[in-house]
């Protein structure tokens, strides 16, 4: 049997170096050559070697993540209380449709709603469902403003016909207007032809008093984007001019404007906007708003220049005039969330008198008590080496605050678990104890979620239960509710039906805890095997990474290690018969301090370090895992990371695909995305703005990847939506352009007509898998395999 191995092996070889396997490949057959055995890489031993069985790909295909959503019932259940009760109503998803069912939090028994709670239920349901009215309603009902033509205009069912509030306004320059830049969505909002609400508006309370900005993005000059293949079925290519200012440039302007909409009098709101975070493209300087019950007073909560600080004002709603209540700074950025895509940990409470701040001083987030007339802090409300997560609700009335925290239970650092405490820092208590992450979120302003999570209020009416999702990466998730008073279990009511998925052949990932390259911080992440794996194979590698210094991606709960993140698709790309591995390095959220601020100022390298650390001190206890075979894969921020991956270690990554990508920064729009994680821009003549159309800021040269096209070595596939307003395309054409110059070979898939999403597509899914499988795992993919998604 040994003779017949090598023999075997030997023809192999021949065959395989012929195709132009790599060395450490063919390095390992030649020493089972002469060892009497053979090694075989991740495929059928009696498959021929070149060619991928169609069968390999549907099963990665079922596999998807959108694929795989609707095999799982009951995965996150979003409980509502019914009015002041202490009951709660949840619709369970049955094998064919639905039922609604009410649960009593006091003794977890359940019930069919009564005919009166069907109505009710159906009102909150279709309260909840989007409108596509222009109109912002204020909370009475009877009036709302709208913007036309840059001017706001107010209606009224008092008072008949619109009137115009404002008359100074235009089209670039006015009242509630998008920023062609906002939401990245310009060319959506000019095709569908609808006008959307004011921007950042805000009701008073008393629905007489409207906060409103002002924006003027006049200066900014049009950014050309091409439809190739334009959508209405013509011929000739259409450019959309949509304003956006890029790095070194002055983005649009954004003030504050009150409005008294029975008398029409504006009032300017007087703040230090020069001071203040400029417009970005997903968020203004203002992360969220409170007013006083009698509507005579206004808290802001700000951003300061590139995140650099932090304030919270006071304005008198009459006058407009404003006052510091807090500010801090806490370098090199002030955070107010560990990661700035959730609600700032920031509340206005007891009408004005006191406020509760986060602030990472001390090294870790923690939350703060401070009195508003005063600006002195009070006392501290939570302290020790963990961190605050969100606030999820807060009981003025008895002075007691809830909020999610991760770090403090020991275990894995990512897992929230909810706590209540007293405003003056006393009764500390756990309120979840299970060894698991829970899911809960504040019902308040994102500027992004990714984690699948729908916000719904967890403490009952009286305060005296919670009701909370929770689940591990290999536990299906659970709703269970309990005592505030002593944390007891009163019951657990759903739990997920997972049958279809693990039917569909999906295995949980496996969780790990290495070193990161400092060779002292632990690294958490989840490692993703085939459903046929054999432990006696070498397999290449894929990093399956979202690497943003804005979030942190490894999934810690059941839905979030299924459902995966396009493009990271971990247990899909493993079926092909890859190891996928993905962690959260250091300079990701979610930790310390000085965890999340430790890539500041290398953005270039975005914690790559540790990726390497981590996949080695994987294949060191893993003989499976061929280190040698590394390829690594992302979109968006991730799209960067792949890219840097293969520019600042060509040694390590062999293969990369870099879907819409961060390429060259100095082509990117102005945003803290990069500016607050690199440090601003800093030009010749000492300022932040360009002074010269060609000139990269010397601080961000290790960004501009077209310098560094050289040091390519590996296989590399860029991808990129000509419609992408998020990553346009012209700074990743730059790039190409000097891949071209360079006489450097790559791949490129240009998407005419596609923006940021393209990602999902099934066809771009393919082109990923067949470019993986024959760069890195050396197997030519079925032909033109044709990928279905669930758009479900």
């Amino acid at each position: 049997m040994g003779r017949w191995a090598a023999s075997k092996g030997v023809v192999r070889y021949a065959l395989l170096t012929f195709l132009g396997m790599p060395p450490s490949f063919m390095k390992n057959l030649l020493c089972a050559v002469l060892a009497g055995i053979v090694v075989l890489p991740a495929f059928d031993a009696g498959a021929d070697p070149v060619a991928m069985d169609a069968a390999v790909y549907a099963r990665a295909e079922a596999l998807l993540g959108p694929n795989l959503e609707p095999k799982v019932r009951n995965v996150f259940v979003v409980p509502h209380w019914l009015g002041s009760s202490d009951e709660f109503w949840y619709e369970r998803q049955l094998k064919s449709g639905s039922e609604m069912v009410v649960v009593d939090a006091a003794t977890g028994r359940t019930r069919a709603p009564s005919a009166t709670e069907l109505d009710t239920i159906k009102q909150v349901k279709a309260d909840q469902a989007p409108s596509d009215s222009n109109i912002l309603l204020a909370s009475s009902g009877d009036r709302g403003v709208f913007v036309q033509e840059g001017n706001l205009w107010v209606t009224a069912k008092s008072t008949g016909a619109p009137r115009a509030l404002t008359t100074d306004g235009s089209a670039n320059a006015g009242y509630g207007i998008w920023p062609d830049a906002w939401s990245a969505n310009y060319v959506h909002r000019e095709r569908s032809g609808k006008d959307p609400q004011p921007v950042g508006a805000e009701w008073a309370p008393d629905s007489r008093t409207v906060l409103v900005p002002y924006i003027d993005q006049r200066h900014v000059a049009a950014y050309p984007f091409l439809e190739s293949v334009p959508v209405d079925g013509s011929f000739r290519p259409k450019v959309h001019p949509v304003r956006i200012a890029l790095v070194g440039e002055k983005p649009a302007t954004f003030e504050w404007r009150l409005i008294d909409t029975d008398t029409g009098k504006l009032r300017r709101v007087d703040l230090p906007y020069d001071k203040l975070l400029e417009l970005q493209q997903d968020m203004t300087a203002f992360r969220d708003v409170w007013w006083s019950k009698d509507s005579k007073r206004l808290y802001l909560v700000a951003h300061g220049s590139n995140m650099e600080s932090a304030s919270l004002f006071e304005i008198e709603v009459a006058t407009g005039a404003s006052r510091t209540v807090i500010q801090e700074s806490v370098p090199p950025r002030t955070d107010l969330n560990s990661t700035s895509y959730n609600p700032v940990n920031v509340r206005v409470v007891r009408d004005g008198r006191e406020a509760i701040w986060f602030s990472q001083r001390d090294g870790w987030g923690h939350l703060y008590r401070y009195d508003v007339a005063t600006g002195k802090q009070l006392n501290r409300i939570t302290t020790g080496k963990w961190l605050v997560r969100d606030i999820i609700d807060i009981d003025e009335q008895r002075g007691v605050i809830f909020f999610t925290a991760s770090g403090k239970e020991g275990g894995n650092p990512y897992y929230r678990y909810l706590y209540r405490a007293n405003f003056d820092g006393s009764n500390l208590k756990l309120l979840t104890p299970e060894k698991a992450d829970h899911l809960l979120a504040p019902n308040r302003r994102f500027v992004l979620s990714l984690d699948g999570i729908t916000a719904h209020p967890a403490v009952s009416p009286s305060g005296k239960y919670v009701v909370y999702n929770f689940s591990r990466v290999d536990e299906p998730t659970r709703l269970a509710i309990r005592r505030v008073s002593d944390a007891g279990l009163v019951a657990e009511v759903e739990q997920a039906d997972a049958t279809e998925l693990y039917a569909a052949g999906w295995r949980p990932p496996e969780e790990f805890v290495v070193k990161a390259a400092d060779g002292v911080t632990d690294l958490w992440g989840t490692l993703y095997k085939p459903s046929d794996f054999d432990p006696k194979r070498k397999y290449p590698i894929i990093d399956a990474q979202y690497a943003s210094p804005l979030i942190a991606v490894v999934p810690r709960h059941f839905y979030g290690a299924y459902r995966g993140r396009q493009p990271i698709a971990p247990s899909s790309y493993a079926e092909l018969g890859f190891i996928v591995v993905s962690v959260d390095a250091r300079g990701t959220t979610f930790r310390s301090k000085a965890f999340t601020q430790a890539t500041y100022g290398k953005l270039n390298r975005i914690g790559l370090e540790d990726h390497i650390a981590a996949i080695k001190a994987l294949a060191a206890e893993r003989p499976y895992l061929d280190a040698d075979r590394v390829g690594i894969v992302g979109h968006s921020y991730g799209g960067f990371a792949a890219l840097r991956a293969m520019l600042e270690f060509p040694e390590f990554f062999k293969v990369g695909i870099s879907s819409a990508a961060m390429v060259d920064t100095q082509g990117m729009y102005a945003d803290y995305h990069w500016s607050a994680f690199q440090g601003p821009p800093v030009y010749s003549d000492g300022s932040g703005r360009r002074p010269t159309p060609t000139e990269i800021a010397g601080n961000w040269q290790s960004l501009n990847a077209s310098s560094m096209v050289n040091k390519l070595q590996g296989k590399l596939l860029l991808q990129l939506g000509e419609l992408d307003e998020n990553v346009p395309p012209a700074q990743i054409l730059s790039f190409v352009s000097s891949l071209i110059a360079a006489n450097k070979d790559f791949e490129m898939l240009y998407l005419p007509d596609r923006n940021h999403s393209f990602i999902g597509e099934g066809y771009v899914m393919r082109r990923n898998w067949d470019f993986m499988v024959r760069n890195l795992l050396h197997r030519e993919p079925p032909r033109e395999y044709d990928i279905k998604v669930d758009r479900r």
